[in-house]
Formats: structure tokens, C-alpha cells, sequence
């Protein structure tokens, strides 16, 4: 998925990714961060975007994926966006005799 981050971030102020309760993204803005103008009319507060790329092993039937942040200033001002999300659920090949997770061959890509 793309994330974009907008707004003056603070150094202690993050936005974090989690499949199944585990964290597997953490991300914030730093003042030396290569940021554009992506979604600002007035181009006062400059975007980053950030590619969250995955592989996740996952045996059950459901998931849950969770979308947190710990900024401080209101949503107007800063925080995060997210779009182009895709889930792609990729088995074991054929060829292995049991499954336990991705593989050289096969691997479940959360993209």
C-alpha cells in the first residue's frame, strides 16, 4: 500500500502498521525526509510517501490489519493517508508436502 504522512510530524510522533497485533511498520517524518507537494493546494506542509511493502506467514482463515498513529495535532494539520491497498493470499507450491509459511518458491505478499 502507499502511505502518505502530512503535516509538521514531531520527532516522538509516529504512524504504525499491524497484521495480527504485531507491529510490521513504523514510520514518521524527519526534517531531512525528500518530501513533495502531493496533496496540499497551498503547498505549505509538504507529503512524504512511503511504499509498504510485506511479507507476512499467516495460517488462519482471517486477518487483521490495523492502522495507528501517535500524533498529537488534529487531523486537519497532521497525520496519514493510505490507498492502493492489495492483499494478495499466495500457498505453498505444489511441489512442498507441508506448509508452514513462504518459501523460496511461494510466498504471501501483503502489497
Amino acid at each position: 500500500m502507499d502511505i502518505i504522512l502530512y503535516g509538521p510530524f514531531d520527532t516522538d510522533e509516529f504512524v504504525y502498521v499491524y497484521v495480527d497485533g504485531v507491529q510490521n511498520g513504523k514510520y514518521t517524518k524527519a526534517s531531512n525526509d525528500t518530501q513533495f507537494a502531493l496533496c496540499n493546494y497551498y503547498k505549505t506542509k509538504l507529503e512524504i510517501l512511503i511504499l509498504h511493502r510485506v511479507n507476512v506467514t499467516h495460517t488462519s482463515s482471517q486477518a487483521t490489519i490495523k492502522f495507528t498513529s501517535s500524533t498529537t495535532k488534529a487531523t486537519t494539520k497532521e497525520g496519514a493517508g493510505f490507498k492502493n491497498f492489495f492483499l494478495y493470499v499466495d500457498t505453498c507450491d505444489i511441489s512442498c508436502l507441508t506448509c508452514s509459511g513462504p518459501t523460496a518458491v511461494k510466498i504471501i505478499n501483503f502489497v
